[in-house]
């Protein structure tokens, strides 16, 4: 008798499981934090140091215009320029070994100037060098032929770093290599804005708050 009442138990609790009725619920999972602008006051921007083998190239002004402008709007923030004369004679000066950005006496003079605020800066260098290929071509009578054609090789290498001004420290520290052939300085410009973009894609996700949902189920 006791072996026909325990399948009769197991249906009755599978129907009643059945008719329960479950409420889907978003449930926020923890990601890695970011560094919070919130907290910060104002967020500054000082012109790059830069490395140049092109006397006659000066990209300063599209790097300014790129976080000014382009990538304020992707982080929600404005971004103010910072125009310091002092600044301007050790970032020209500056060997192209590098420079230790909070760890000079311009820093740290300038983040004490400016509480609650984030600093951001950071190096260039690109070399440019003319070489030969060989590259398929045409001739005057139209025929292919493989020839040697003059092409200047673009290397550039960009670092950027957030520094915070009460602590500081570098918060966020970034880089991008870029190499390839380049035409002429239109090119060159062209390059520098797909090497800002990348560099750009590498800082984002330090300065922006991240949220991640799954969804679970409660018995109601």
């Amino acid at each position: 008798m006791k072996n026909k009442r325990w399948p009769l138990l197991g249906l009755i609790v599978f129907f009643t499981a059945c008719n329960a009725s479950y409420v889907p619920v978003l449930v926020e999972l923890h990601e890695k934090d970011s560094i919070g602008l919130d907290r910060f006051e104002q967020v500054y921007f000082i012109d790059f140091v830069q490395h140049l083998s092109e006397k006659n190239y000066d990209p300063q002004e599209q790097i300014r215009r790129y976080f000014i402008y382009d990538f304020a709007a992707a982080i929600g923030r404005k971004i103010v320029t910072l125009t310091l004369p002092d600044w301007d004679r050790i970032r020209m000066a500056s060997s192209p070994e590098g420079f230790s950005f909070p760890g000079a006496v311009f820093f740290r003079k300038l983040l004490a100037a400016y509480p609650k605020a984030l600093f951001l800066t950071g190096q260039l260098e690109i070399d440019v060098k003319t070489t030969s290929i060989i590259q398929e071509v045409h001739d005057d009578q139209g025929k292919r032929k493989n020839a040697f054609v003059s092409k200047q090789l673009w290397n550039a290498d960009a670092q950027v770093v957030l520094i915070e001004s009460d602590s500081g420290k570098i918060v966020v520290e970034k880089s991008h290599s870029e190499k390839t052939t380049i035409e002429d300085l239109f090119a060159l410009r062209y390059q520098l804005g797909l090497l800002l973009d990348r560099l750009g894609d590498k800082l984002l996700p330090d300065l922006q708050k991240k949220k991640r949902f799954q969804e679970r189920y409660i018995l109601r």
